[in-house]
């Protein structure tokens, strides 16, 4: 591994990086560390390094329904969210946040959670609609990421509000 590390250095990389045995983790910038790590993984094989990173992330893990006969209290919703007493979990696939409606527009049930494999990773919203049900999707990729994030959400209103305002100006 030290003819990789001398490859990888700080110097070359500005990732701060740290090796035990046969693991390496590195630190630094978003935009150095990905650097880094197409370092690590095209000559590591060669240098005796076969990295077998995981590419999971982080996620906070809560559902709530209004219509729920459970006495718990809502800390999922993003007027009550609060990071420091809701589960997060180890994601394989990413994140996301659902909300469902029923027809009349009635909150359902809300949920953050892993992405499955049926989720469309778009690191945005999306509103999926069917004669009985309205759900609004947000997914994405990074460490909790399905937080209640003020700029996740102010720019899923302007885009909803966008939308609308579109539709009203051409029907």
């Amino acid at each position: 591994m030290t003819v990789l590390q001398q490859h990888i250095k700080y110097e070359a990389t500005n990732v701060k990086q740290v090796a035990y045995a046969d693991a390496l983790t590195g630190a630094g910038k978003v935009e150095d560390v990905r650097k880094w790590w197409d370092l690590v993984t095209s000559p590591g094989p060669e240098t005796g390094y076969c990295p077998n990173a995981s590419l999971s992330v982080e996620c906070f893990l809560c559902s709530y329904s209004p219509r729920s006969n459970s006495s718990r209290i809502d800390g999922c919703m993003d007027a009550n969210f609060t990071e420091e007493q809701i589960e997060s979990g180890s994601c394989d696939l990413g994140c996301e946040s659902v909300t469902v409606y029923d027809i009349n527009g009635e909150m359902e049930s809300f949920h953050r959670n892993c992405a499955t494999n049926d989720t469309i990773m778009t690191n945005t919203c999306e509103t999926y609609t069917t004669r009985v049900l309205i759900r609004r999707v947000c997914s994405c990729d990074f460490s909790y990421c399905n937080s209640a994030s003020s700029l996740r959400w102010t720019g899923l209103l302007v885009a909803v509000s966008l939308a609308a305002v579109l539709s009203l100006g051409y029907t």
